[in-house]
């Protein structure tokens, strides 16, 4: 498993989208990162997520925004992106909630990396 050069960033999960499903359900569920929905055949996790900073210790917003994990098949590999979901999934709307994204999969990056428990 990698994060890619790419922009926006993606993590490449050396699975089939089968298993790298199951891996990626785990990974939120030991960060305890609240799914609020998902669907599998899409092969979606709708996530809450709100990024641990100076700004939002000091905000009544503990709930975060809603971000859609994708997975995709890659080759031989699965490939995870993050993007904002649509404004009207949201709970409330920062400006800066987009480059979050790249927090969400970072944060689920490190727990695939360091963390993850079968």
């Amino acid at each position: 498993m990698y994060l890619t050069d790419s922009t926006p960033i993606r993590i490449k999960i050396k699975q089939p989208l089968e298993n790298a499903w199951l891996t990626v359900g785990l990974a939120l569920k030991q960060r305890a990162m609240k799914v609020t929905d998902h669907s599998r055949e899409q092969s979606l996790f709708y996530v809450q997520y709100q990024p641990k900073s100076l700004l939002s210790m000091f905000s009544n917003d503990e709930d975060g925004d809603i971000y859609l994990l994708k997975l995709s098949q890659d080759g031989s590999e699965t490939a995870v992106s993050a993007d904002l979901a649509h404004p009207s999934e949201q709970l409330n709307t920062r400006d800066d909630a987009q480059s979050d994204a790249d927090d969400l999969l970072y944060a689920v990056f490190e727990t695939l990396r360091d963390e993850l428990e079968e």
